[in-house]
């Protein structure tokens, strides 16, 4: 499928498509996950591919999208069976729907002004969470509701997680599935993971440990010794940094901004971070230019640390090297980044920004956003 005309098109022949093989539920999820773009598709969820189809039956809804190259990273790591439970209630599957849709408005409204606020800007959808979902989440809320509700109560509290996992919407995450497991539905489709995932992103270390002590699907995620010099009353900004040699994580303090600061925020599994690291290091002209503007390379504080991405990196480059943002309320005005972007602040404000790192580059807008500096 090259367009969403042409995928309607199909969809309204009434022709057998692999999409059949979800449950209706499943297949109406699937399909509003999709991003569409001029060029074709821009984004896409394997959500429900991974908990309701079997290794074939992915592949085959993979390859429909004209995907198949993605199909062995979704379907070699499967345990147990696929999930089929009833749907969850109209009105539940109406406000995701909308949850999700605020999501995608919010993201879709990013703009280069410098101050757009990220907790300005997604107040909105932790007052729909709050309002629409957080009052039942509690234990004995779960237990009253349906098997069906419970996946879409899952993703709802997943959503709000990413979007801030130090909220209370972590430790909903948990609560759900911890109800699901109670009821007999197989977590390991994809649940386990997202916990782990929720987890890690808060810096929930030990409680990570922990969940995936009993879980041998787990074990492929790797949870280092932690070593927090700081401790909870410390006031500021503050970074983790990665001893591969010795497999422990150590948290330090972050000198209080002043004067001009660039600000690059990658992911690891980012091809765009990957293209604009590797421009930067051919191009020493440019790198030296943002060295001027104290260049500080950063995982996000809303993922979970890639400790191979840091040692494959920092081995490589130990005068450049890359470190992970401590939490969202520490580093709030990064927390929303797009990967990869450049924020410039200036004595810890925000003064502009520079998304992405298209096919040819981003080199004249970093440096005209650097031209904007005071000095």
């Amino acid at each position: 499928m090259r367009s969403k005309a042409q995928l309607d098109e199909v969809l309204a022949s009434g022709r057998p498509t692999p999409l059949d093989a979800l449950t209706p539920y499943g297949k109406r999820r699937l399909l509003r996950g999709i991003v569409w773009r001029d060029k074709g598709m821009g984004g896409f969820s394997a959500t429900q591919l991974v908990r309701e189809l079997d290794a074939s039956q992915i592949g085959q809804v993979l390859a429909f999208f004209d995907l198949a190259a993605y199909a062995k990273g979704y379907s070699e790591n499967l345990s147990g069976a696929p999930v089929r439970l009833p749907p969850p209630s109209g009105a539940l599957e109406a406000q995701l729907d909308r949850f999700e849709q605020l999501y995608r408005e919010l993201d879709e409204e990013r703009a280069p002004a410098a101050d757009a606020s990220s907790a300005r800007r997604m107040k909105p959808m932790v007052s729909y969470y709050d309002s629409v979902f957080a009052g039942r989440m509690k234990p004995a809320a779960l237990r009253r509701q349906a098997p069906g509700d419970l996946p879409a109560l899952f993703d709802a509290a997943l959503l709000a997680s990413n979007l801030d996992p130090a909220s209370p919407a972590t430790g909903h995450l948990l609560s759900v599935h911890r109800e699901m497991a109670a009821r007999g539905i197989d977590t390991r489709r994809g649940f386990d993971d997202s916990v782990l995932y929720g987890m890690l992103a808060a810096r929930r270390f030990e409680e990570a440990r922990s969940f995936a002590a009993g879980r041998p699907h787990l074990g492929k995620h790797k949870i280092p010794t932690v070593l927090d010099t700081l401790g909870t009353a410390f006031s500021g900004r503050s970074l983790y940094e990665y001893d591969a040699g010795k497999d422990v994580l150590v948290r330090r303090a972050d000198p209080p901004p002043a004067g001009v600061e660039l600000v690059m925020v990658v992911g690891a599994g980012c091809h765009f971070s990957r293209d604009a690291l590797a421009a930067l290091r051919a191009n020493p002209v440019l790198l030296a230019r943002l060295r001027q503007a104290n260049l500080k390379l950063l995982i996000s504080p809303r993922e979970p640390i890639p400790f191979w991405y840091l040692a494959e990196w920092n081995a490589a480059n130990p005068t450049l090297p890359l470190r992970v943002a401590y939490d969202t309320k520490e580093w709030i005005l990064i927390a929303e980044a797009n990967t990869p972007e450049f924020f410039l602040l200036e004595d810890g404000k925000p003064a502009g920004h520079v998304i992405g790192w298209p096919k040819d580059g981003n080199a004249a807008a970093l440096l005209a956003l650097l031209d904007t500096a005071r000095d």
